[in-house]
């Protein structure tokens, strides 16, 4: 038999060659698990090792198991296979070393705040908060500003009626003062055959006063909010510095306009006759009148919130009692203004009360009580003529009542924060003298009517100045008067103290070390401050040895005026060499000891 790997003849038996020592079935035995597999075969068909795998166990004795624990012989790869380079050995990094423990650091809190740190911090929350107050404050303003434009054109009154169950009402607004009440006028006066001139004049009568009121807060009032408007938003981008606000005298002029114009219009009646008429009629401002007084209003309140918040300090710590005395004049200047718009005149029938007019409708009474020549001769030309006059002069004290009680109340308010300046005195004179003339001019045209009513055979009582209202004026002027004059004085006395104490703490008296006693000079504050350093600490000026005089000297002779002496010897050795060549008399008089005397 021939061997399949080398092709030398072998007996016919036999199971290995003779010559390779190969198997003559051409197959080999796996070096771990003994079991046969082609000779071609690159792995064990039944344990999966190499066929010639380097670290593969050694064959065992024919038919005996494989050893799984012997060491696989190493493994000889071909001569033509290339060499694997060798294994370089890496180093295993150490291990970083544990760090060292530590305790737990204790919680660190923050060191206390210095007394001038906490001073710096408070003042810079004031600072902030002045600010913000600020900014709102403007904004406010700004609002009150714009609510004054926008609402003083449709300024109104409303009259509602009920007459014997029928319901009306109708609306008077400022631009019928401008055209239409003059119109109807001439209707009126068209459509008669006859009339006196004292008639005629008491229609335009009516209308001169609020067409003469209207066209001034109208230009007044939008001249004002516009500026304000305009100041307000420059302040607000801080191209303007905080000041006074206008935006505050535009609506204060806006309200007591309102209020001026419904006090010249205000009528109310209740009549009640039985089989004729009854029912009455009332005057009230219009919706777009009261929308704008309440905007305003509430503007206005926020804004005096701002204000106080962000002076709270100067207002009530430093200057209480002038904040009280200054804010008393508010109410009051409110109370004086709403009095003011309660109707002056009454009107009687046969002792029946028939209600109130305001001043306007009382000369359109004596008017129509004098349509003709004839009842005018009765009345008294004169009466009439004088009746209507008082009363054309109390519509505009009226007025100029409300407009003062108006800037009373603003003054007020400003004199809270400016304890220095009282403009409100001023105003409260002028609106106490103003709230007399009312008075006066009330009683004049009161005998004047009742004179002519009882000249034309009627009764006197018909119609009835009631002094109420104008006394009610007269006293709270007075009381506004002399709130006022109390605070001025307050405020001079108060002013008075801090010049002198300003003036004390601009000037001192001291002595600089070395100056003779009775050689005192005034000097200012910081210069004191000065002196006093030197004094505290005179060694430093002179050498040691100078002085501080030997301790014996000091306990035998404790009076002996050597200490001025060694000082002046000091100072002479210290000053440049052709300074220290000073006349004898003047050494003399440097080292005799001054007197001392209380």
């Amino acid at each position: 038999m021939l061997c399949p790997i080398c092709g030398k003849e072998n007996p016919d038996d036999a199971t290995y060659c003779k010559h390779c020592g190969k198997r003559m079935d051409g197959k080999k035995q796996c070096r771990f698990c003994g079991k046969l597999i082609d000779a071609d075969a690159g792995f064990c068909n039944y344990c999966g090792t190499p066929a010639g795998a380097v670290n593969a166990a050694p064959l065992p004795p024919y038919g005996m198991p494989p050893y799984p624990y012997a060491a696989s012989p190493v493994y000889t790869p071909p001569a033509y296979a290339p060499q694997p380079p060798a294994p370089t050995a890496v180093p295993y990094p150490a291990a970083p070393a544990p760090a060292p423990y530590a305790a737990p650091a204790a919680p660190v809190r923050p060191a206390p705040l210095s007394p001038a740190e906490q001073q710096a911090r408070s003042e810079h929350r004031k600072a902030v908060l002045q600010k913000v107050m600020r900014y709102c404050s403007q904004s406010f303003s700004l609002a009150m500003a714009v609510f004054s434009l926008i609402f003083v054109f449709l300024v109104g009154v409303a009259a509602y009626a009920n007459l014997s169950g029928v319901q009306a009402s109708a609306g008077v607004d400022i631009y019928y003062y401008f055209g239409g009440v003059y119109a109807d006028i001439g209707t009126t006066l068209a459509g008669m055959s006859e009339y006196s001139g004292i008639y005629a004049s008491s229609l335009y009568f009516q209308a001169i006063p609020l067409t003469v009121i209207s066209a001034i807060a109208l230009l007044g009032v939008a001249a004002l909010s516009v500026a304000g408007i305009v100041i307000d938003i420059l302040r607000l981008a801080g191209k303007r510095k905080d000041g006074k606000s206008v935006s505050v005298f535009a609506f204060l002029l806006y309200f007591s306009f309102v209020l001026a114009f419904y006090a010249l219009n205000n009528v109310h009646l209740d009549v009640s006759i039985p089989g004729v008429i009854s029912g009455g009629v009332a005057m009230a401002p219009n919706g777009a009148t009261l929308a704008g007084i309440c905007l305003g209003a509430i503007f206005f309140d926020l804004f005096t919130a701002c204000r106080i918040v962000a002076n709270a300090r100067k207002l009530f710590k430093e200057n209480l009692l002038n904040t009280i005395l200054s804010y008393v004049g508010v109410p009051l200047s409110l109370t004086l203004m709403s009095i003011s718009t309660i109707p002056l005149i009454g009107i009687f029938a046969d002792t029946l009360n028939i209600g109130s007019i305001s001043p306007i409708f009382a000369i359109s009474l004596i008017g129509n009580l004098c349509t003709t020549e004839a009842s005018v001769q009765t009345f008294g030309a004169g009466n009439a003529a004088g009746a209507i006059a008082m009363l054309t002069i109390i519509c505009f004290l009226l007025t100029a009542v409300i407009a003062f009680a108006a800037l009373c109340l603003r003054k007020s308010w400003l004199a809270a924060l400016e304890p220095g300046k009282n403009g409100a005195l001023k105003w409260s004179i002028l609106l106490t003298s103003f709230a007399a003339a009312l008075l006066v001019c009330y009683i004049v045209a009161d005998s004047l009517t009742k004179s002519g009513i009882v000249a034309l055979g009627g009764d006197s009582a018909s119609i009835s100045f009631t002094y109420t209202m104008p006394v009610l004026l007269l006293v709270f002027s007075v009381l506004l008067l002399v709130m006022n004059i109390v605070r001025k004085g307050f405020a001079g006395k108060k002013e008075a103290q801090e010049g002198a104490r300003q003036t004390a703490a601009q000037y001192a008296y001291a002595v600089p070390y070395g100056m003779p006693y009775g050689a005192a000079q005034p000097m200012p504050a910081a210069e004191f401050a000065v002196a006093q350093a030197a004094q505290s600490e005179p060694q430093a000026a002179f050498p040691a040895e100078a002085a501080a005089p030997s301790e014996q000297s000091a306990l035998t002779e404790p009076t002996a005026p050597t200490e001025p002496t060694a000082v002046a010897a000091a100072a002479a050795e210290s000053l440049p060499a052709d300074e220290q060549a000073a006349p004898a008399d003047a050494q003399e008089s440097a080292e005799t000891p001054p007197e001392q005397t209380e």
